[in-house]
């Protein structure tokens, strides 16, 4: 659900490129699970991360098996490679502001040479504006924040996965369902003390779940009966502007060679 993992394939010059983007973000997301299991190496090398930071213990395990050179290079990577996505969703928030609300509602007419002035400004200042927000905070603040924050994100799968296979959800209760859901995972996780493991269900024992999955859920309920009820009250759907036509034809461009739908 992170809107960068998606950057790719929204600048997608083609039909082939998309493809092949399509199939290979799935495997990089894949490949970004098994540094989890670099935790279980550094347990298995007798790494012991301080209490509270165990987001030490890939550091540490390689300052440990590795001499110091290469660790050196190793460090410099693993700096570079958290930059990288940050700088991808920056980009990607800009965008996202400039034609979603600069063009949309500040600046209609707006020239595609003005846009791309005005994203530029809007991606430096979340760049600085991440920095300053990192620095002010404690680290365990910021931790917080990203749990938070998968919490949160898994929230827009009903509006956005399951919309790509049908459209039969309410768009209304659909924002319902995201505002109860972002609710319920917030008050989850700090009711536990931040942590995304809580308790679901009633009785003596109940399920130990991830508490985006608790909210989801329960956001997806109230989406399936939202849409129900106001099925069965006649409330409007509104247009919506990303039907497509039910022949969709590729033609080229002579003078560029590339693909329009």
């Amino acid at each position: 659900m992170y809107p960068h993992v998606l950057t790719a394939g929204f600048a997608a010059d083609g039909p082939r490129t998309l493809r092949k983007v399509s199939v290979a973000l799935p495997a990089w997301t894949g490949l970004l699970a098994l540094f989890g299991f670099l935790g279980i190496a550094a347990l298995a090398a007798g790494v012991r991360a301080p209490k509270g930071g165990a987001e030490a213990a890939v550091p540490m395990l390689v300052d440990r098996l590795m001499p110091a050179p290469l660790a050196g290079l190793v460090f410099a990577a693993i700096t570079v490679g958290a930059l990288v996505p940050a700088a991808v969703m920056s980009i990607a928030a800009a965008t996202s502001f400039v034609r979603n609300v600069y063009v949309e509602y500040v600046n209609p007419t707006a020239t595609p040479k003005r846009q791309v002035r005005i994203a530029r400004m809007v991606s430096l200042t979340a760049k600085v504006g991440a920095v300053a927000f990192v620095f002010g905070l404690r680290d365990q603040d910021a931790i917080n924040l990203q749990l938070l924050g998968g919490v949160w994100i898994l929230q827009i799968f009903p509006a956005v996965a399951v919309g790509l296979f049908t459209g039969r959800l309410h768009p209304r209760a659909l924002l319902a369902g995201w505002a109860v859901g972002m609710a319920a995972g917030t008050f989850l996780v700090v009711r536990e003390g931040f942590s995304s493991v809580v308790p679901f269900g009633f009785g003596d024992r109940p399920l130990q779940v991830y508490a985006g999955l608790a909210a989801l859920l329960v956001n997806l309920v109230v989406a399936v009966t939202g849409t129900a009820a106001l099925e069965r009250l006649g409330v409007p759907r509104g247009a919506d502007a990303t039907h497509l036509p039910s022949r969709l034809t590729v033609r080229r461009r002579p003078e560029t060679g590339a693909n329009n739908p």
